[in-house]
């Protein structure tokens, strides 16, 4: 399985995030419970063993206008598949879109935040970034990962595809023995269009072969000649007439020098 990783974007450097960094710290070393960063690590690590190079792994896809980036997404000729690993521990009950955790006496309780609703608001929002990109896909699936041994998950119809630690294997086998519904030219399309964003097209003037540039000064040399004869015609003077004009002023122009000349030796 080849992975892309997009860059992480740098936390911002003041007094407020690092508290906020400092109390996640305490918390994390206090309660033990690893982020859901963290909780990507087991299921990349098994995918990376177990998918072959047909497969390929987006991390922190970005997607223009939303602030949190999609944790991964799969992709490959069985299809596409947005998977959002969590760290959550105790016991889930999930109906469709509902998720609950047992709080004990065995009464469940709506979860916040939901991560399945999160799931597939990320699905939703990729898939209009899909089509926005004129790219029609319908086999876009949705995954919530539990990484921790010690969670259970009781699962009725849910909106998203439930996999839990000791379910890789058989996830990573569905995706592998899949259904294909991608070709290999499919996949290099889908993903040449996420990785690379599209170039701004730049308005070029158009440049005029030699061959176009003669015909146009072809078609000017008869509108010239014909103007001039028009105009000769509409004077009513024959070739002899415009000779003698010729004469005429060539004739005025010297009697014109000469009274200069004149006029300088005299002076």
């Amino acid at each position: 399985m080849k992975i892309i990783a997009e860059e992480p974007t740098p936390a911002p450097d003041n007094a407020l995030s690092k508290a906020s960094g400092t109390v996640q710290d305490f918390l994390t070393s206090t309660f033990g419970r690893p982020s859901d960063a963290q909780a990507q690590e087991p299921i990349i690590a098994y995918m990376g063993k177990t998918l072959n190079n047909r497969f390929t792994l987006l991390r922190d896809y970005k997607l223009e206008g939303v602030d949190v980036p999609i944790p991964m997404i799969l992709i490959g000729p069985t299809g596409i598949y947005l998977i959002y690993a969590s760290a959550a521990k105790g016991v889930f009950q999930i109906k469709g879109e509902a998720m609950s955790e047992m709080k004990g006496s065995k009464n469940f309780s709506p979860v916040r935040p939901n991560l399945v609703h999160r799931v597939m608001m990320m699905t939703n929002a990729f898939d209009t970034h899909l089509k926005n990109q004129g790219l029609e896909v319908t086999d876009i699936q949705p995954v919530l990962f539990f990484a921790s041994p010690g969670t259970h998950v009781e699962s009725i119809r849910p909106s998203v595809r439930i996999v839990q630690i000791d379910g890789l294997e058989r996830f990573t086998s569905t995706v592998l023995q899949g259904r294909v519904v991608f070709s290999s030219e499919d996949v290099h399309n889908i993903l040449n269009l996420m990785t690379h964003a599209a170039a701004p097209s730049v308005p070029v003037e158009p440049v005029e072969d030699p061959d176009s540039m003669k015909k146009k000064v072809g078609t000017i040399e008869p509108r010239l000649s014909q103007g001039l004869h028009g105009i000769s015609r509409r004077m009513n003077l024959s070739s002899r007439q415009w000779i003698l004009l010729g004469v005429m002023a060539l004739f005025n122009v010297l009697i014109l020098i000469g009274f200069i000349f004149l006029l300088v030796l005299t002076s």
